[in-house]
């Protein structure tokens, strides 16, 4: 029988600590882009009053119309506003009657504009694989996981039964093994990748990974955890009245549950659909690099993020209500929703100045090390560089450095580059120092380039040129670029 190895079992442990809802916040906007930063900041001014723009930026934000009253009671009671239910629930399937219902705060119609995806260079697939390699898993049981990892579709989900997978395994790479084994691999492979979710068969247990990753602690973390394993019907189709029946709990609790169900993705790997290269022109840059004094600047395009504030109203609101709780329960109840809608513009808060904070320590420490590119544009000067580097050299871990490098874009002097453009991988030479790709690349070509086309090197000739220079490939590798070049073999490539 198969089974994670004992140094396996003690990194899934390491990476099964427990996140808060706040801390889960924090890093949900750390892979926002800044325009969907800003759609988020929207909806969380929408759901909370205590939390709104200082007078400057008001006018490119919509905020809400009416007395403090009037908006703290629609916030109290907005989720069980549900007139539409029957009426669309007779004409969409139940694949599209989950998105709309769970997540129809996240339109994509021309009512605000056409949603924009985070743009990523890196390919799902690639993404999972990177972090596979940092996994401490045995050769063998890696083998499954890369097959298991590329079975995985666009939207993160694995929809091939694990049998057809056994049986793929078994006449395409002839390794046996059995559905159990490979359920138990699968359910550590959704436990340790991000983002989280991926992985899982259905949008209920794409959810359920995802909550599995909260604090157990926090009561609202709990009572979703609850609904969505065991009523997940009457979410989806906004049953309130019946889930407040069957779970007995008040409005309040119900609210903060639906607010944590509302943090999740049914679709995992969302930030990871293609985009074409006419989209790429309408990128808008999280970072701009100016060049003052010869040397490079970083500065966070913050011109989409506006500034926030608590609100004074509801602060004067809290400390009115703070006198009349003493003696008044119904006082008490409003006290109690109001410090908690407070509380949470606080920490809200507080997320966008770590998002900050971190986006700029670990995009200048790219730059620091990429200096020559930002300052020349040239690809030629890129210098070895992985997301370990930025890790060790920042203290954030690599997953944090994997989510900038994977939806941010940078404006340098030469153009709009993916932060992603700006890691390497390396080939070692013989001293044991890496020499990037894209220079090895360079050196096929020129060697191609100055070859006797009556007698062209062959791709273990220009393997040995290779390693002359201190550059050492296997024949196959060198065949691998100079197909990711277009530049055909040998005997294509001689002359008469």
């Amino acid at each position: 029988m198969m089974s994670i190895g004992k140094r396996g079992q003690k990194l899934q442990q390491r990476l099964e600590q427990r996140l808060t809802p706040q801390q889960m916040l924090t890093i949900k906007m750390l892979e926002l882009p800044a325009l969907e930063l800003n759609n988020f900041i929207i909806r969380e001014m929408e759901e909370n009053p205590a939390l709104e723009v200082e007078s400057s930026t008001t006018d490119n934000i919509s905020t809400q119309n009416g007395s403090e009253e009037e908006t703290f009671q629609e916030n109290q009671l907005d989720y069980e506003s549900n007139t539409k239910g029957d009426e669309i629930e007779s004409f969409l399937p139940p694949e599209e009657l989950e998105d709309y219902y769970l997540w129809q705060g996240r339109r994509t119609t021309d009512e605000e504009g056409p949603r924009r995806e985070p743009r990523v260079q890196s390919t799902l697939h690639d993404h999972l694989l990177e972090q596979l390699h940092l996994i401490d898993l045995p050769e063998d049981k890696k083998q499954i996981a890369e097959f298991l990892i590329w079975s995985i579709d666009d939207d993160g989900y694995l929809r091939q039964p694990l049998k057809n997978i056994v049986l793929d395994l078994y006449l395409t790479h002839g390794i046996s093994v059995t559905e159990d084994e490979l359920s138990e691999l699968l359910k550590y492979l959704q436990e340790v990748l991000d983002p989280a979710g991926v992985g899982a068969r259905t949008p209920q247990e794409a959810i359920m990974i995802q909550l599995n990753r909260l604090d157990d602690s926090d009561e609202a973390v709990q009572l979703a955890k609850k609904i969505v394993e065991k009523y997940f019907d009457d979410l989806v189709k906004h049953r309130f009245d019946k889930l407040k029946e069957k779970l007995k709990v008040d409005d309040e609790l119900l609210k903060e549950a639906m607010g944590v169900i509302r943090m999740t993705n049914p679709k995992p790997a969302a930030a990871f659909k293609g985009v074409s290269r006419d989209a790429v022109t309408q990128i808008n840059p999280d970072f701009i690099i100016r060049i003052e004094n010869d040397k490079p600047i970083v500065i966070l395009n913050k011109s989409y993020e506006p500034r926030l504030r608590i609100s004074e109203s509801i602060l004067r609101m809290y400390e009115e209500y703070k006198q009349r709780a003493k003696d008044d329960p119904e006082a008490a109840k409003t006290l109690e929703f109001l410090k908690k809608k407070i509380d949470r513009a606080r920490w809200f808060r507080d997320s966008l100045l770590e998002r900050e904070k971190t986006l700029k320590r670990i995009m200048e420490a790219i730059v620091k090390k990429q200096q020559e590119f930002v300052m020349t544009g040239d690809r030629g000067t890129l210098e070895p560089l992985t997301m370990k580097d930025i890790s060790l050299e920042t203290g954030y871990d690599i997953s944090t450095v994997s989510r900038v490098a994977n939806s941010k874009y940078v404006q340098t002097p030469f153009g709009i580059y993916s932060v992603k453009d700006f890691f390497t991988h390396a080939v070692k030479g013989k001293d044991g120092k890496g020499v990037v790709v894209d220079k090895v690349k360079q050196k096929i070509k020129e060697l191609i380039e100055s070859e006797d086309k009556k007698k062209p090197y062959t791709d273990e000739e220009l393997a040995r040129k290779l390693k002359e220079m201190n550059i050492n490939l296997a024949r196959r590798t060198v065949a691998k670029y100079r197909e990711q070049m277009g530049i055909p073999p040998a005997r294509q490539r001689r002359e008469v």
